[in-house]
């Protein structure tokens, strides 16, 4: 019964003149879970639901530990921070790839630099971008989680909370819950392009390309196939901006690497070329053979 009713409808009905006691509020609610057939107390959950702010917060029956919640805390600063971000600089030691594997599945705008003190990996923050800004900062927000898993790692992050641009840097021992386990979904972009070219017998299709440096950059395509004797890399992109997209290409040219860059086009304003293939939810076998 509740989903019939909007969270402004129940508000609407709700509120009035002010309730000063809580036998006046209590009667009001009643009356409104009449009208609408349902209980007070899912009157009470509906009247502010569409509101994150102002939602009612569920105590748990069991009371979480200090640690818990002091570590949930540190999160959701950090992803508050990355949110409002101009640029994320996220210096790692060891082995990056599960991480660049994770910004580059996100569809993030960065860039992987060897150092001789660990792999550098440069994000563009959401306040550096024109549109899509409130997705692209709740994407970036969603790899703070993992970094629980590195061992060693310096965060510095340029960002605008309001009173102008600040740095914040960071680096272990911070507190954060356990990283969730990598997780790869079968119903990747890449995953089904791959899938639907080795259907052709004619296709030779590489799922894991290794890295490709050039100069003092690292790219990471997502998929290789051969076809007719050509080679040709994938590199899928969830977010692209002009100057991004002509670096990219650049850098593969330089490398001397035939490569095709999907950009999702809900996000960014490309036009088809022979290396810039524009897709909307799905990426074709033929689309690529046709580049």
């Amino acid at each position: 019964a509740t989903g019939k009713s909007s969270a402004r409808d129940v508000r609407k009905r709700v509120l009035g003149h002010p309730v000063l006691d809580g036998d006046a509020r209590a009667t009001r609610i009643a009356a409104v879970a009449g009208a609408l057939g349902v209980t007070p107390a899912a009157v009470e959950q509906l009247l502010w639901s569409d509101l994150a702010k102002e939602r009612l917060v569920v105590v748990p029956d069991v009371r979480p530990l200090e640690q818990a919640l002091a570590a949930t805390a540190n999160v959701e600063l950090l992803q508050r921070l990355v949110r409002r971000a101009l640029h994320v600089r996220l210096v790692v030691w060891g082995d990056p790839r599960e991480l660049v594997r994770t910004v580059s599945i996100r569809g993030l705008l960065a860039t992987v630099t060897p150092a001789p003190s660990g792999t550098v990996i440069d994000i563009i923050g959401p306040l550096s971008l024109f549109h899509e800004t409130t997705i692209y900062g709740r994407v970036l927000a969603a790899v703070i989680p993992l970094l629980a898993a590195l061992d060693r790692y310096e965060l510095t992050i340029r960002c605008d909370l309001g009173r102008g641009p600040g740095i914040v840097q960071l680096e272990p021992p911070i507190l954060l819950p356990a990283a969730p386990p990598p997780r790869r979904s079968a119903t990747a972009l890449d995953t089904r392009l791959a899938r639907a070219l080795a259907r052709d017998p004619a296709i030779e299709v590489d799922r894991t390309p290794a890295p490709i440096q050039v100069g003092d950059r690292v790219l990471f395509p997502d998929l290789a196939f051969t076809h007719a004797g050509r080679r040709r890399v994938v590199e899928i992109l969830g977010f692209a901006t002009a100057d991004y997209l002509a670096d990219k290409l650049a850098r593969y040219a330089a490398g001397g690497v035939d490569v095709i860059l999907c950009v999702d086009a809900a996000r960014s304003a490309v036009e088809r070329t022979h290396n810039v293939l524009p897709f909307t939810r799905q990426i074709t076998a033929s689309e690529l053979l046709d580049g």
